[in-house]
């Protein structure tokens, strides 16, 4: 019981690593890094490149080839060996989707040289080389504890949260540029290109931060999540969780 617990606190610490780098979760801009630096730590995720390549993944919502989260998705594999691989993964519960986007999104030094500027990929390298450091000092100073009361917790969450970054962006059709010279999509716009899950509203607001509300996080990206479920698009309140999975 405590395992699965702690499982959701590791959920947890994603959305809110989320907030945080959007900067607005707190007043103050040194609280907003401060917490997500933590929060970083705790998802394994470097709160600097999430929070520059996330605003990238804001910026080109609506073109799948420039979202830097999606570039990936234009010409799906179609070996059918990786199909069984995958197909398998998803019936197991091994979250090879969430592994995927978490490593090759903001661990990516490659990725992550493209899509940034030159003096922001080299901070870039210097959080990943600071979070690697301390990941090291602490396997070497507690190794007994993190592999018996942590790592169980930890991997188990991140089926929690494929199951729920999944409901996202995924089979929603979203244009390709062709690398042709675009535009970013408006705000209001994205809602085409986005989808919000629904829950009982307090589980929702107390468990997830409303992390589900992700059309109304697009159209309003610098509102807090605690104001999101505020927000009425006048949209149909669909799907129910259940029903996406």
């Amino acid at each position: 019981l405590g395992q699965l617990l702690l499982s959701f606190f590791f959920l947890q610490t994603f959305i809110l690593l989320h907030e945080c780098g959007h900067l607005n979760f707190f007043k103050s801009r040194i609280l907003n890094q401060f917490f997500g630096h933590l929060f970083g730590l705790l998802t394994m995720i470097p709160f600097f490149t999430w929070m520059h390549m996330h605003h990238l993944h804001h910026r080109w919502t609506g073109w799948r080839d420039k979202d830097p989260t999606t570039e990936k998705t234009v010409e799906p594999s179609n070996s059918p060996v990786l199909r069984m691989l995958v197909n398998g993964c998803w019936l197991l519960f091994i979250p090879i989707f969430y592994l995927a986007y978490m490593l090759s999104n903001y661990w990516n030094l490659g990725k992550i040289k493209r899509h940034l500027s030159l003096s922001k990929y080299r901070s870039a390298v210097v959080h990943i080389c600071g979070y690697l450091t301390i990941y090291v000092l602490l396997f070497l100073f507690f190794a007994p504890f993190i592999g018996k009361q942590l790592i169980p917790a930890f991997l188990l969450s991140f089926v929690w949260k494929e199951l729920v970054i999944m409901t996202q962006h995924s089979h929603i059709d979203i244009p390709i540029s062709n690398g042709d010279d675009v535009k970013p999509v408006a705000y209001k716009e994205q809602v085409a290109y986005t989808r919000s899950f629904y829950i009982p509203s307090w589980m929702a607001s107390f468990f997830l931060f409303n992390f589900n509300l992700h059309e109304a996080h697009h159209v309003y990206p610098g509102l807090p999540s605690y104001w999101l479920n505020k927000i009425d698009l006048d949209l149909p309140k669909e799907p129910k969780y259940q029903d996406w999975l």
